[in-house]
């Protein structure tokens, strides 16, 4: 029995879907992705695809035909490459592509936000919504596609935990009263008992009227949500006297994972906690956390000596 390279793609992401049960945001990125590569082959065989195919289509112009970015011809070459093996493992006669060459991206030190401008923001009068949002980055460290994600239901406020499919098929629940615990006695430890007080209150208002957790009306398209909130986070930052750029979404997350590694959780804790996808990336943050550490006591040093 012969398939079109339609029905072997729509079979991959079937398996995405129900198989690995990858995140929606996930199934929509490679969904669009593949689309585009089975468009460019038309009706060439996935057993002809050579490796130098999948560089050549990763390179091709966008828009005003400019060149890709490095970032995108490495995820849309990884992409192909995992589909053509999936295809070829289950025996659809697809050939593999393993040694496609994918542009390398620098690795970049994660940019936590400064401890003095996230409380200059908590301390700003925001709404509960927008403190549970952004908490939910800054001491959970949730990513942004899984804070507008997340439903009530999948918060237990008794256990402290939030239980939901992560990034990667991660299972594990988020012990977000935990992580919190371990920032006790740090200056960005403020606020997060009322945090959680937000949280439950929250949960059992939105469970009672059946809304979704972030937006009253109930769970809309994940990207337009995503950027619904960043432009929360950008008219909060301007309403707490700082630039709308000040921080981002994502440097909520860096900061959750930076702040447990100064507090001095244990590495494998935080990997866990953060469903990080290696050692490797937990590791990225010990070198973070050392600059901010040496930083502070150089602050204080500063306003020890100009003390009378």
């Amino acid at each position: 029995m012969t398939f079109s390279n339609s029905q072997v793609l729509d079979e991959y992401i079937d398996h995405l879907e129900r198989v690995q049960r990858r995140r929606p945001q996930t199934v929509r990125t490679y969904r669009y992705t593949l689309k585009e590569w089975v468009k460019c082959l038309n009706d060439k065989p996935l057993s002809d695809v050579r490796p130098t195919d999948v560089e050549d289509w990763a390179s091709r112009p966008r828009r005003r035909n400019q060149p890709p970015s490095a970032n995108t011809m490495h995820r849309e070459v990884v992409v192909v490459r995992v589909f053509q093996q999936w295809a070829h493992e289950r025996g659809y006669g697809a050939s593999t592509v393993r040694s496609a060459h994918a542009p390398s991206v620098p690795s970049r030190s994660p940019k936590p936000v400064d401890d003095d401008m996230w409380l200059q923001l908590w301390r700003t009068e925001l709404s509960d919504t927008d403190r549970m949002c952004f908490g939910l980055g800054y001491f959970a460290g949730l990513r942004r596609g899984e804070i507008v994600s997340i439903e009530p239901g999948q918060v237990d406020t008794n256990t402290g935990t939030m239980r939901f499919i992560r990034k990667g098929g991660s299972p594990e629940p988020v012990e977000y009263k935990a992580m919190g615990n371990w920032l006790d006695g740090m200056p960005v430890h403020e606020g997060f008992d009322r945090w959680c007080d937000i949280v439950e209150q929250q949960v059992a208002c939105r469970l009672e009227l059946g809304a979704n957790l972030l937006w009253w009306e109930g769970i809309g398209d994940q990207s337009s949500d995503s950027e619904r909130l960043a432009r929360r986070l950008r008219a909060a930052l301007v309403k707490s006297g700082l630039s709308r750029g000040a921080m981002s979404l994502h440097q909520l997350r860096h900061s959750a994972a930076t702040n447990l590694v100064r507090s001095g959780c244990p590495p494998e804790l935080i990997r866990d906690a953060l469903s990080h996808s290696s050692w490797d990336v937990t590791s990225r943050y010990a070198k973070t956390s050392g600059q901010m550490e040496r930083e502070l006591n150089m602050r204080r040093s500063r306003e020890h000596e100009s003390q009378p």
